[in-house]
């Protein structure tokens, strides 16, 4: 059984992932497995896998019709074999001694989840940088109005002051790594969805997990890329935030947690659904603020549309953070 699991979900990204590829199979620690998702690439993406493949037979390579990042972890998940499974997009890169480390930690705390830092690299404002460091997960939680984690620490949202950041505490993807075991047992999953595909699976794992230890080391590369900018989500994006607040307001109730993060949960959602709107296509748009009137409470559809300059708004202040997150693999 190999130690780790590195799941790697790919659709078009043949210009960045050697880089991420190189970054795992010169990792320190030998003891793994990378199981690769062609996610229905048109590019030159699958024959780089296959080319590495070749060389090293710890990559495992499966491939399926574009259905999106949630099925292809889906569908890595219950092919791993690892001990432990941690997620990497295909335009970032680990660290080389990041494996041998999270491993050690690991077996030292006996943690099913671990929360690590992570370094960014922004094609968008800084293009001319080759990097600059995020705030770590403890400075980001205290920028959003919560208290610090101690460094080599764990946290609990189920804690009176974490409770209000409970959707930051869920996290990205990235920045996380599992016992294997936890998430078959607990039956933990992506959003079969385009885009917000995470946000189930980190909530998920947020409720499920006794508690998450926190280790204050940087191991983990995030790219923000240039081009995400310039898209718009199509038509096939118009119906993931319903979707996506659906499953997740159903898992919390059937934990019986909704009621408490009610006023937590309907932030988050306005959030998500102003994104949504300001990328899609102008064509949709009226039909998606319709959508919105008919399924979401009277309130929460107020809260999103109630700006008169509300694209501006939103493309300002959240493409940086925002498109890096979720445009990945679309």
């Amino acid at each position: 059984m190999p130690k780790i699991s590195v799941i790697i979900p790919v659709y078009n990204v043949e210009k960045y992932i050697t880089q991420c590829l190189e970054s795992l199979v010169n990792q320190t620690m030998n003891d793994l497995e990378f199981v690769c998702v062609n996610d229905g690439s048109t590019d030159n993406s699958l024959n780089i896998l296959k080319n590495y493949a070749e060389k090293d037979s710890r990559f495992v390579i499966i491939n399926q019709t574009n259905q999106g990042a949630g099925v292809a972890r889906n569908t890595a998940i219950k092919a791993a074999k690892g001990e432990y499974l941690v997620c990497l997009d295909p335009d970032d890169w680990f660290e080389l001694n990041a494996m041998e480390v999270l491993y050690k930690k690991l077996k030292e705390t006996g943690a099913v989840a671990l929360q690590f830092d992570a370094i960014g690299v922004d094609e968008i404002s800084q293009p001319d940088k080759a990097s600059y460091v995020y705030g770590t997960f403890s400075e980001r939680l205290v920028c959003a109005g919560g208290n610090p984690i101690r460094i080599n620490d764990y946290f609990d949202w189920k804690d009176k002051d974490n409770k209000k950041q409970f959707f930051v505490l869920a996290g990205p993807t990235w920045g996380r790594i599992y016992s294997t075991k936890f998430i078959r047992d607990n039956n933990i999953k992506f959003s079969e969805i385009y885009i917000g595909e995470d946000k189930l699976f980190g909530i998920m794992t947020l409720v499920c997990a006794p508690r998450i230890y926190y280790l204050n080391e940087f191991l983990y590369n995030y790219r923000v890329r240039a081009n995400s900018l310039c898209r718009s989500l199509s038509d096939k994006y118009f119906y993931c935030p319903f979707i996506c607040y659906d499953e997740i307001e159903e898992f919390l109730r059937n934990k019986g947690y909704f009621k408490e993060l009610t006023k937590e949960f309907t932030k988050s959602e306005i959030y998500f659904f102003k994104m949504v709107y300001s990328l899609l296509p102008e064509a949709s748009r009226e039909n998606y603020k319709e959508t919105c009137r008919k399924k979401l409470p009277g309130k929460t559809y107020r809260k999103i549309f109630r700006r008169k300059k509300l694209v501006k708004s939103i493309l300002s202040k959240l493409k940086k953070i925002i498109l890096g997150l979720f445009n990945k693999n679309i």
